[in-house]
């Protein structure tokens, strides 16, 4: 009975961290795609030969299903839930600077940030097998 206790207070503590994950990645990304000095990156390529905000929008947002991996004990009904919540939050990051004078929506941005989840999506599927 005790070893049932420990197990389900694991789960639950890796539960809570997943989510506490999921929403610090979450913040940093919203701040990153509001505040003005994100602007600061977008038209470098320093010797790649591509943008470094598409790849920063893409790393951004394959960390969001990656935090999943930490609560691998989701059912699968919260798991699907929590992945489409992911992907129209990466979404709704760049469809959001329509509504800021000072940001510039790009269909790019977009593609990169559904690409970044996309990819994190694949990851999450491959653990969890």
């Amino acid at each position: 009975m005790e070893s049932n206790t420990k197990s389900s207070n694991k789960l639950y503590r890796n539960r809570n961290s997943a989510t506490v994950i999921f929403w610090i990645v979450a913040v940093i990304l919203l701040l990153a795609n509001v505040l003005p000095f994100a602007d600061a990156v977008n038209n470098s390529s320093k010797g790649i030969g591509i943008r470094l905000d598409y790849v920063f929008h893409g790393l951004g947002c394959l960390m969001l299903p990656l935090t999943l991996v930490f609560g691998k004990q989701l059912s699968p009904k919260h798991r699907n839930l929590y992945l489409v919540f992911t992907v129209t939050f990466a979404v709704s990051l760049e469809l959001i600077q329509i509504l800021i004078p000072y940001r510039a929506y790009s269909v790019y941005d977009l593609m990169y940030n559904v690409i970044g989840v996309m990819l994190g999506i694949i990851i999450v599927i491959g653990i969890s097998k």
